[in-house]
């Protein structure tokens, strides 16, 4: 075993995590590396291979290039930029994931955000179990029509194709959610079922975006305790802040009923495995 504690949120993507992070990255007890997402346990897991060097290298470039020495503080950067070093090194093995970590000081968990996590087989969670002593795994889960939505407004955005989508047709939208990389991302009950499988259940958590933010403080409180970690008080500009929100786009009015039964299908799936959405989401099995 070579870390004690080891938090895993797996998802889903576009489900709040990256505000999640942005709000648990002030707890005294958490400990996230610069980069969220590490994607440690899914290299080269479901032909996954997010840390080859040039990606990682692209990611170092990106936090150099936004480095103001008149805004930031000189010693923070350095201890950033001896962790870049670390995030750099050969090989990627569980050595070079510890290290990612050999800033952590007195905090309790070593956090790692990867919505790529949901996907790995028994064999990546065996090798959760072997890198870490202790470990507790949180999967959000969100309305299924607003997340494809939000993420393929987001996808497109970054791939600066965003203005093409307002004359997409409904062959347009089914064909984009059906590829590889935005499918799985949807597929709640099978993600369920693969952490059910290999995660016990006092380690696992699935939740609810819509409870999430109906009553942030509740919520976190309900993590904290399920972390076993300080229960602290989060201010209001901390929790109010947007975060990594794609453009605004109204939803075609056809989009609705062109996914109406992909959501059902995931909602009677989820309800078969004890997991009840209830009105949390617009379309109901």
């Amino acid at each position: 075993m070579l870390i004690d504690n080891l938090f895993l949120s797996v998802g889903a993507m576009k489900a709040g995590t990256t505000w999640l992070y942005s709000v648990l990255d002030r707890h005294p007890d958490i400990y996230f590396s610069p980069e969220k997402e590490i994607h440690f346990f899914a290299h080269g897991n479901a032909n996954q291979h997010p840390l080859a060097l040039p990606a990682r290298y692209e990611r170092f470039k990106t936090f150099a290039n936004r480095f103001n020495p008149q805004r930031q503080n000189p010693a923070v950067f350095r201890q950033r930029l001896l962790w870049y070093g670390n995030y750099l090194n050969e090989p990627v093995d569980d050595s070079w994931y510890v290290n990612l970590f050999a800033f952590r000081g007195r905090h309790k968990y070593c956090a790692d955000f990867s919505n790529l996590h949901c996907q790995i087989d028994k064999a990546g969670w065996d090798h959760v179990k072997a890198v870490a002593r202790n470990y507790r795994v949180l999967y959000v889960l969100r309305d299924p029509l607003q997340r494809l939505w939000s993420h393929i407004r987001f996808h497109t955005h970054i791939t600066k194709k965003f203005e093409e989508i307002e004359s997409w047709e409904a062959d347009d939208y089914l064909t984009f959610a059906s590829q590889s990389f935005i499918k799985p991302n949807g597929e709640y009950a099978k993600a369920v079922k693969r952490l059910r499988a290999n995660v016990p259940e006092t380690h696992l958590k699935v939740s609810f975006f819509e409870d999430m933010h109906s009553d942030q403080r509740q919520w976190l409180h309900d993590l904290e305790s399920f972390l076993g970690i300080r229960h602290i008080d989060y201010k209001d500009e901390l929790l109010n802040r947007r975060i990594n929100e794609g453009p605004s786009m109204k939803m075609p009015g056809f989009f609705p009923e062109l996914f109406e039964n992909y959501v059902r299908d995931e909602t009677r799936q989820l309800r078969a495995l004890g997991i009840d959405p209830g009105g949390r989401w617009a379309v109901s099995a």
